[in-house]
């Protein structure tokens, strides 16, 4: 049974040998020694897939893109379990074409946690991506205005913020916020301390703005503050 030379240089190399020594002791020449001992990087597909969405102490500030959406709308419709079931069985070409979706759809939500793992069953309580039915139950109930400067929200401007992160990702866990409100104080809070929403609701969160990042107007300002109106 013949060795390739190869595992003979690495077996010498477990050993403590360096690749000088080795490549005096088996008459390589050096450049094949540190070749063979070389260890390539793992290809993008071989590590797993880093989430803003899936760290459950920090808070994703960013918004689903128009190419994101099709692929929670498809977690939203298929459901975790079913989809991995499908993916095993079938393929993602096939399951593609069962669900009408396309197959970069499939293959973006893989990567979202882990391209060789399992699409976790809690994964949509890890993303902070509602689906389009729950955001219009979300407009029903706020009819899009900021539930903090009380303003109609524009769509370019509307925020459906996630309450308690992770949580289930339901009307009673989604409040509407305007751009500024949410970047400018509310998110500022989640970064101070992301745990003391952890179970909070709609109404509790409500209760909150309003107790610490209520919203004060020029025109509250100039009530309370008869003087501001007086020329300096």
């Amino acid at each position: 049974m013949t060795i390739n030379r190869q595992d003979l240089v690495k077996q010498y190399n477990s050993y403590g040998f360096t690749a000088g020594q080795i490549s005096e002791e088996l008459d390589i020449p050096l450049y094949l020694v540190k070749s063979a001992l070389y260890k390539y990087p793992k290809t993008s597909t071989e590590i797993k897939a880093k989430s803003l969405r899936y760290k459950t102490h920090i808070y994703d500030k960013r918004q689903a893109t128009d190419r994101d959406r099709p692929m929670y709308e498809l977690l939203y419709r298929v459901k975790p379990r079913k989809l991995n079931k499908m993916i095993k069985k079938m393929g993602t070409i096939l399951t593609a074409k069962v669900l009408g979706c396309t197959r970069n759809d499939i293959i973006a939500l893989k990567y979202h946690f882990g391209y060789y793992e399992r699409i976790p069953g809690d994964a949509l309580e890890r993303i902070c991506y509602f689906s389009a039915d729950l955001r219009r139950k979300v407009d029903q109930r706020d009819h899009r205005i900021c539930i903090r400067c009380h303003h109609q929200i524009d769509d370019d401007k509307i925020r459906y913020h996630k309450i308690s992160h992770p949580g289930p990702m339901t009307v009673d866990n989604c409040a509407t916020l305007c751009l500024n409100c949410r970047a400018t104080k509310v998110l500022k809070e989640y970064g101070r301390d992301i745990h003391q929403f952890d179970g909070m609701r709609f109404k509790d969160f409500v209760r909150w703005i309003e107790e610490k990042v209520p919203y004060k107007s020029l025109i509250r300002k100039r009530t309370h503050c008869p003087n501001l109106n007086k020329k300096q």
